[in-house]
């Protein structure tokens, strides 16, 4: 890198740069989304009480696909990230790019799947909405609450236009397929949306219980980041319907980037949060000094030319909610 003025600059870390942040930061709430739902999900199938499970096993089957589908992409995205190196076998992301495409497939296919729930939803088998959905009252784009409203109406109305659109198809075809086949991509949108919005509740609820302030701060920005991204994904929807203001749409990008900088501080304890320590990686791109970790891999004498390389970090004593520095973020715990 160079300065604005041409002169040589010092080395800047590449998480520095925005654009890097805006992919790993996104990719990180993702996960910390994923995993806040998938915990619901299970709490829920184990304290269902008999009668009618339909609702939890649709919620099963979204929380199935929607999670395979975003650890395949956060993969996709932290490879690329890595550069050549997140190619290398021993770093270990190439590994599970067809793992994460498995289970995309496995237990049934994804897409099917998650249309066989919407279609139950479509026939109002788990449903609310008896009335056209009334557009949110206007809110803070970086309001989570505002983000569940928008998540809520897009969902009812999914699932309202979806029902009055396969009963104008069926007075004009005989065929419930051939209606169901014309409106099938909206209700499939429509069963995402409702385990986006699931997975955010969970996080703003773990986020409102963490135990301590810079933990609850770290937790509360990601879950802002993540109801964003899920908003932008769908904002000229939004915007079509008056949900959101131009001018709210066109911030978008801004209050990302802007979210992305203030995670940076908080970004290694919301990661060693997982309690994923070097020895379990097993990968020296997760080591400080990355040559002397390939060395101590391969066992090939790649640090004999570089006596004062420094050695390799230390094992990060963490658990599943807490981190080595006494800091809590209660990834597990918090799930509610």
């Amino acid at each position: 890198m160079a300065a604005a003025d041409g002169r040589p600059a010092g080395e800047v870390p590449i998480i520095s740069f925005r654009s890097q942040q805006s992919a790993l930061f996104t990719s990180l709430a993702r996960v910390y989304a994923m995993t806040f739902l998938l915990n619901h999900v299970k709490k829920e199938y184990l304290h269902r009480h008999g009668g009618d499970d339909t609702e939890v096993n649709q919620l099963v089957s979204i929380a199935k696909a929607l999670s395979s589908w975003e650890m395949s992409e956060v993969l996709h995205v932290c490879r690329e990230r890595c550069g050549a190196q997140g190619m290398f076998s021993i770093n270990r992301i190439a590994d599970y790019l067809p793992m994460a495409q498995g289970v995309v497939t496995a237990e049934g296919d994804n897409l099917p799947l998650l249309a066989t729930v919407a279609g139950q939803m479509v026939a109002g088998r788990s449903g609310r909405v008896a009335s056209a959905p009334q557009v949110p009252e206007p809110g803070d784009i970086r309001d989570g609450q505002f983000h569940l409203d928008l998540l809520r109406y897009r969902e009812d109305s999914l699932r309202w236009e979806t029902r009055q659109a396969m009963r104008k198809r069926s007075d004009e075809r005989p065929s419930l397929a051939s209606g169901w086949n014309d409106n099938m991509n909206a209700a499939v949108s429509m069963a995402r949306t409702r385990g986006v919005q699931v997975a955010l509740e969970r996080f703003l609820d773990a986020a409102d219980r963490a135990r301590t302030e810079e933990s609850r701060t770290a937790l509360q920005l990601l879950a802002c980041l993540y109801g964003l991204i899920e908003v932008e994904r769908d904002s000229g929807w939004y915007l079509a319907r008056n949900a959101l203001t131009p001018e709210q749409v066109e911030r978008l990008p801004r209050e990302i980037d802007s979210l992305c900088e203030q995670i940076l501080p908080h970004s290694l304890m919301l990661v060693d949060a997982f309690g994923v320590s070097p020895e379990l990686l097993r990968a020296p791109i997760a080591a400080d000094d990355y040559v002397s970790a390939v060395d101590q891999a391969v066992g090939h004498a790649l640090t004999s030319v570089r006596p004062n390389a420094p050695a390799p970090r230390q094992p990060v004593e963490a658990t599943a909610g807490h981190t080595g520095n006494g800091r809590s973020v209660r990834v597990e715990a918090s799930t509610g």
